[in-house]
């Protein structure tokens, strides 16, 4: 017991006013020994996720310090019961247990944000592939190379990966990506994409967002074979046929979303428009029940607004 007490107030002096606040986490530009306090003790007062957009650089022994994040396994707890007492008695002695290293047990969705990063070895990859969290933010990168990417993300696990600055993409890097059991996957930087390589990005069950600006009804034919997708989103996408349309809808069940305006005519929007009204509004796909469903932005005046094809059964027209 009292080996048990010189422990507890050793890690009390030592956490005590040594570490961030959440905003202050975010302007680092280095990973000190403050901050690594503040990821091995959380506060469960503050957010759930990590945010380091300040660091511009990262070596393999900091990302694994960094992929330690965890709020909802914190090294010293209380239980919610004795948390529950304490705010009974007063409200500043669970605050100020939290300030000095305790934790109490969560159940937050977390996630690490490095959009600072502008590269990143393969051995801090395979470091950061060990975080037990929900999503990883690397909006920083412009490339990721074969080694990287397998690194990053082994097969069989979930994770969500923001990755809206890649610029390019293997083939081999998108085998990678899609090697990923289930979670999101954005790369609405990625203006261009081998047809090849679409056949490999399917794994991603919720949210997908691409950038390509071009797509054809080969390339769009693989996307509708996407079962496992359930909401895709072309950010960047300047034109789509009425055969290219076609193809989007020929397998496919979800939600697409076009964020640029007026690129769809009156034929190809009919296309759409029928398909989200003709399949059944709640749709049985692997473990997802969900309604089809297309999101367009539309110029005040256009003709598919006039047809009246915007509404809730129909096509989701902004602004």
């Amino acid at each position: 017991m009292k080996k048990q007490g010189v422990w507890l107030w050793g890690m009390l002096l030592l956490s005590s006013g040594c570490r961030y606040e959440d905003p202050e986490m975010n302007l680092l530009t280095t990973l000190d020994n403050k901050a690594v306090r503040t990821i091995q003790f959380p506060n469960p007062n503050h957010s759930c996720d990590l945010h380091l957009n300040g660091l511009t650089s990262i070596t393999p022994a900091e990302a694994e310090q960094i992929a330690r994040w965890n709020p909802n396994d914190p090294p010293v707890t209380l239980s919610r019961e004795t948390i529950h007492d304490l705010y009974a008695f007063s409200t500043e002695i669970p605050k100020f247990l939290y300030d000095i290293g305790f934790g109490s047990p969560q159940s937050c969705r977390f996630s690490l944000l490095l959009n600072g990063l502008t590269e990143l070895d393969e051995t801090s990859a395979k470091a950061l592939s060990k975080f037990a969290g929900n999503a990883i933010e690397l909006n920083g990168l412009i490339e990721l190379p074969e080694n990287v990417a397998k690194a990053l993300v082994p097969a069989g696990q979930y994770m969500s990966f923001h990755l809206n600055g890649l610029q390019t993409l293997s083939l081999e890097s998108a085998k990678a990506l899609g090697s990923v059991y289930s979670g999101e996957l954005h790369l609405a930087g990625l203006e261009q994409l081998d047809t090849e390589a679409y056949a490999y990005l399917h794994a991603h069950r919720s949210e997908f967002t691409l950038g390509v600006r071009q797509i054809s009804v080969e390339e769009a034919e693989v996307v509708a074979s996407w079962d496992t997708v359930k909401y895709i989103s072309f950010p960047n996408l300047e034109t789509i046929t009425y055969d290219q349309a076609q193809a989007l809808v020929s397998k496919f069940y979800g939600g697409y979303v076009f964020e640029q305006p007026d690129i769809i005519d009156l034929p190809t929007a009919t296309v759409f428009y029928h398909w989200a009204l003709d399949v059944p509004k709640i749709v049985w796909r692997r473990d997802w029940m969900y309604s089809n469903g297309v999101s367009v932005t539309l110029s005040r005046d256009s003709i598919i607004r006039t047809a009246g094809m915007c509404g809730h059964d129909g096509l989701y027209c902004s602004p």
